[in-house]
């Protein structure tokens, strides 16, 4: 439909799902004063093939992200040489801050957190590291593992989502004896 142009209504107070309706020329009865109205016909889909206008600087009420940013996930482990709460606290908090730096991360991007533990490992839950480094309103879950006969024993692994730039390429970490669980990833280290 030609911008300015008057669309035709379908005969009852909602327009008909194809209508667009340009600023200033909204039937009576529909929202005035919105820069562009847009319906999605049945075939799906919005159908706009520019961005909304956007508030001067000065006037906005919101901002853009500086870059559009996506959820990413990333994987890592670290092995204990004992099931014992201090050493299942170190172990999670060095496995934590070393995924942090490698990828530039802060608490405040990380979405969730999904921990698992061989079975040998109960003396403490690894989210208290997390929450330690400052994971506070961060959803963090422990779970076990599944008991594999002859996986490597005293793993702790976890599960990452976050949100980073789309060009952000996720840099997974395996420490101790866990890097034998990613020798693939071995040259990334």
């Amino acid at each position: 439909m030609p911008a300015g142009t008057r669309p035709q209504r379908s005969g009852g107070a909602v327009p008909t799902p194809s209508q667009v309706y340009e600023r200033g020329s909204c039937p009576s009865g529909v929202t005035a004063g919105l820069t562009r109205v847009i319906f999605a016909g049945a075939e799906g889909g919005v159908g706009a093939a520019s961005r909304p206008p956007q508030p001067s600087a000065s006037r906005a009420i919101w901002q853009h992200a500086r870059q559009m940013a996506r959820l990413h996930a990333l994987r890592g482990a670290s092995t204990v040489d004992r099931n014992d709460a201090e050493a299942i606290v170190g172990a999670t908090e060095w496995l934590m801050r070393e995924i942090m730096k490698r990828n530039n991360l802060a608490p405040e991007a990380v979405v969730s957190c999904i921990f698992t533990l061989t079975d040998d490992l109960d003396a403490e839950f690894p989210a208290v590291a997390a929450r330690r480094l400052g994971f506070d309103h961060v959803p963090l879950l422990c779970s076990r593992e599944i008991p594999v006969p002859g996986s490597l024993p005293r793993v702790i692994r976890v599960l990452m989502h976050y949100y980073a730039d789309d060009d952000h390429e996720a840099k997974h970490v395996y420490l101790g004896d866990a890097r034998n669980l990613r020798s693939d990833l071995e040259a990334a280290q």
